[in-house]
């Protein structure tokens, strides 16, 4: 419902800020640790994505983040995510997983994703390292699953398909896959899912709502109310 020049305007916004936040220039500190690491090609970790029909990346969460202040109902913890995430997408043996630590995961302390994980997977879910560069990850990867990370609007405003698990802040803006039920997800890890998106609306939407979350306005200065 917003006029067209206003949001066409919204629009360019967000891609401008997108843009800005994957080439490392952001001073947000997720974004600065997310993007600001070590370049190393894909190629590096011994892998070869052109086997595989499609390469998806699985961003986790830092596991003391619980996500029920979200609404979210269909997962007890992140690590229940992860499990069935994981448990799925091995079965889809057709597509490279790429299992990314959350970027702040030294930084937060805790539970490391590779204490969950080591020497658990099968052939077709990586685990990166923790300094993998999010940039080269996102040009390599056809798309994400995440639980309700700020890389779904990343993904979504480069033209990445986007499967989310759950409720969160975003799930009902039309740039990601939001499954009915937590069955519905665990199926939908083992098909071709990101066939079903329309990859320029959601391109779009996802730009749009950048636009709304990070954008700056002159008049609210240094206020930020996302």
């Amino acid at each position: 419902k917003i006029p067209h020049k206003k949001k066409s305007s919204i629009i360019l916004t967000g891609k401008k800020y997108i843009i800005n936040r994957i080439s490392g220039n952001s001073s947000d500190i997720s974004a600065k640790y997310a993007f600001q690491g070590k370049r190393d090609k894909i190629s590096k970790l011994g892998i070869d994505p052109k086997k595989y029909k499609k390469t998806i990346s699985i961003y986790a969460a830092c596991f003391f983040d619980f996500p029920h202040g979200y609404g979210m109902k269909r997962f007890t913890d992140m690590f229940d995510w992860l499990q069935v995430t994981i448990e799925k997408a091995s079965l889809a043996k057709d597509i490279l997983w790429l299992l990314k630590p959350h970027p702040m995961e030294n930084w937060y302390g805790g539970v490391k994703l590779s204490d969950l994980v080591k020497n658990q997977l099968p052939d077709n879910i990586i685990l990166l390292p923790e300094n993998y560069s999010g940039k080269e990850i996102l040009e390599i990867s056809d798309g994400l699953v995440t639980f309700h990370g700020t890389s779904a609007i990343e993904y979504a405003a480069m033209g990445k398909a986007v499967l989310v698990a759950d409720r969160g802040w975003y799930h009902d803006c039309d740039f990601v896959l939001l499954p009915k039920s937590r069955a519905d997800y665990s199926n939908l890890l083992t098909k071709n899912w990101y066939e079903s998106i329309n990859l320029e609306k959601a391109k779009e939407n996802a730009n749009l709502f950048a636009g709304i979350f990070f954008g700056l306005p002159i008049w609210q200065k240094n206020c930020i109310l996302p």
